[in-house]
């Protein structure tokens, strides 16, 4: 029984063991099976399966003595160009389509007899720089991927190049170059040139194609100026609301945004645009400053296009917001001593109005210097206008001031002052205090500066009593002038004078008196 029980286990071990040898021996036979052609292309079964294809053999079966034969090689469903594509020495025409080949390697450049380079439907993005090699290259097919520039240097290539397809790209400019040259292709006497046959429609080429350079099938899709013919081209269309902008913004500054951008046949712009903003002149705009308020237009364009291309600019509605109120502006008049002589005015406006300011008429004064911004514009700051005169010398010109004092009835109560002085001086001037008499109006003015021509002051008072009263003319200190004299004197009280027929007293007594004895003496004699 222990005999059997080793024996099982002695053959569990070696079925382990064989187990484990199996697997390995297998992969190494395996390995052993793989042929020269699969190791050369990197195992890559699209190029392995053309080639047999091209040689009819099988891959064990080719060698690179056969590979060096083969002068067209078309792989379909690719991810990659293996690196020794070089082996193919004679290929004059490589197909790598339908794929997601993302890059050509440079192995490719030693392909110096290749006419045709094929790389429609797959995964670039960039030009392949590889081509300047191909000494032989002829047709260039890059349709259907996502390159976004053709380098300007592509004109290196015109020695042998005669067609280049870009179809379906995302393309939005051509080196103008490209279309002054001679190609390797025939002459096109409507051109005076040897064209390059270009297929790029599917596209958003906003650059300008000289007209009659293309075809008429080969280029719609695009916003090309001069080729709306049988196949139509895009335009560019906005999405937005009206742009409001401040007053005086300058669109010459602005960028306009992609995002309310599109194109009329609702594809998506591609990332590479850029757009500015163009007054035409044509609205309220001027040279692209918003100066007037309102509604008008400006028009968003490609920054790559032509100003004739209407294909790739839109014409959008704006709102220019009302201007805000600029700086006061304060209007100053002063002596040349830097005195004020006049109140200051203000001048109030929206900003960039008009305005203009002028001098004041000031007795005793001559302008003798207008300031420069005395008309101008009104702006964010605030602004000051200085006038500035100087006093006139005259001692000639002397000015005459008469005060009155008058009853509602306009009846002089009171005798008048004079006041004289020197023309632009001041004078200021007070009520008098007049017994029997109340101040009822007093005049505007009482103070003010002498002016060329006599001027009166008049204080009217109402009676307050008919008692007769003693009247105090005005003394000298009783009117007040800062620069002028009086003329004429009043001195002392006026004593009120007795009434027509009025007689002395004593006297009136004494003959009261007189007549009283006389009376009494004749009485007596007549009663004896």
């Amino acid at each position: 029984m222990c005999h059997n029980l080793r024996k099982i286990i002695l053959l569990l071990i070696c079925l382990l063991i064989l187990a484990t040898l199996i697997p390995f021996l297998f992969s190494k036979a395996n390995a052993e099976s793989v042929s020269w052609l699969e190791e050369e292309l990197e195992n890559n079964e699209p190029f392995i399966a053309a080639t047999e294809q091209r040689l009819n053999k099988s891959r064990e079966d080719i060698t690179l003595a056969d590979i060096e034969t083969v002068t067209m090689l078309s792989p379909e469903g690719a991810s990659f160009i293996p690196e020794n594509i070089s082996d193919f020495k004679n290929l004059k025409n490589l197909t790598v389509i339908s794929g997601t080949v993302s890059e050509v390697p440079d192995s490719v450049g030693q392909l110096k007899k290749l006419e045709v380079l094929n790389l429609f439907s797959n995964n670039l993005h960039e030009f392949p720089m590889v081509v300047f090699q191909l000494p032989a290259i002829d047709s260039l097919q890059l349709e259907n991927n996502s390159i976004k520039e053709i380098p300007d240097n592509i004109t290196q290539l015109s020695s042998s190049l005669t067609s280049l397809n870009i179809r379906d790209n995302k393309l939005i400019s051509l080196p103008s170059e490209i279309f002054k040259i001679n190609w390797a292709s025939n002459y096109w006497p409507p051109l005076d040139l040897k064209p390059l046959a270009v297929i790029m429609s599917g596209n958003q080429i906003t650059t300008d194609i000289p007209p009659g350079y293309l075809d008429d099938f080969n280029n719609g899709g695009n916003m090309l100026e001069h080729y709306d013919y049988r196949q139509g081209q895009d335009q560019l269309v906005y999405n937005g609301e009206p742009i409001t902008v401040p007053y005086k913004a300058d669109f010459n500054q602005l960028t306009p945004d992609k995002s309310q951008l599109g194109l009329a046949s609702g594809k998506a712009l591609f990332d590479t645009h850029e757009f500015k903003y163009e007054d035409d002149g044509s609205s309220i705009l001027s040279d692209g400053i918003a100066k007037t308020p309102g509604e008008g237009f400006i028009i968003i364009k490609s920054t790559l296009s032509t100003d004739s291309n209407t294909f790739a600019k839109v014409r959008v509605p704006i709102i220019v917001e009302q201007p805000p109120i600029g700086g006061d502006i304060t209007v100053n008049y002063k002596s040349n001593t830097g005195e004020t002589i006049a109140s200051a005015d203000t001048l109030t406006g929206l900003l960039d109005a008009k305005y203009s300011s002028k001098p004041k008429k000031i007795p005793g004064y001559t302008l003798t210097k207008t300031p420069a911004n005395a008309n101008g514009l009104y702006t964010l700051e605030a602004q000051t206008i200085n006038y500035v005169y100087t006093k006139n010398r005259s001692s000639k010109r002397s000015a005459i001031l008469e005060v009155q004092y008058v009853d509602s009835n306009n009846k002089i109560i009171s005798t008048p002052s004079t006041l004289t002085g020197t023309v632009g001086n001041a004078y200021n001037v007070k009520p008098k205090s007049i017994p029997g008499y109340q101040l009822e109006a007093t005049p505007t003015n009482i103070n003010g500066t002498f002016g060329e021509t006599p001027e009166k002051v008049i204080f009217v008072y109402k009676k307050t009593s008919n008692i007769d009263t003693t009247v105090t003319p005005a003394t000298q200190n009783e009117v007040k002038n800062k620069t002028g004299k009086v003329a004429g004197n009043s001195t002392g009280n006026t004593k009120k004078l007795p009434n027509t027929g009025d007689n002395n007293p004593v006297k009136q007594v004494a003959t009261g008196l007189l007549v009283f004895t006389s009376a009494l003496i004749i009485w007596r004699k007549t009663s004896k």
